[in-house]
């Protein structure tokens, strides 16, 4: 059966789509993918932070405070990274407790996305997948 161009299948629109998202690791078996705008962001927030650093005329820069700058924007960075993380394993591990499969965590500017379900466990479950994520986050408090 022949196809015409707008009807390609999935397999083939992923083969000639342009890779934004990279595979970063696995966590609890569970593959982890960073969106490239997500590290797009993080270039900009420390080009943003950094252009209020402009020497003055005739004098170098202060490459003291712009390390502490750079440092201090990765670092503010992983934190953000760390805790959406965190909070998207929330909802994969209440998924996995009532019964439903997980399939990948995507970390992006807006976020993260666990790609997981509840296993057609009803509204109780879903409702447990749903309040796992924001869960993680009473040990901040």
């Amino acid at each position: 059966k022949e196809r015409s161009p707008g009807t390609l299948g999935r397999k083939a629109m992923a083969q000639q789509a342009i890779p934004w998202e990279m595979k970063l690791c696995n966590a609890c078996g569970i593959p982890i993918h960073v969106h490239v705008l997500l590290l797009l962001y993080l270039v900009i927030e420390l080009a943003h932070a950094e252009a209020g650093q402009v020497p003055r005329a005739g004098h170098l820069p202060d490459y003291g405070k712009v390390g502490l700058i750079a440092l201090s924007c990765f670092l503010g960075f992983l934190v953000l990274f760390g805790t959406v993380l965190i909070h998207e394993l929330g909802h994969c591990a209440g998924a996995k407790v009532v019964g439903g499969k997980v399939h990948r965590i995507l970390l992006w500017p807006l976020g993260g996305l666990a790609f997981c379900g509840s296993g057609g466990g009803g509204p109780l479950a879903d409702l447990a997948v749903t309040l796992a994520g924001p869960l993680t986050h009473l040990p901040m408090f």
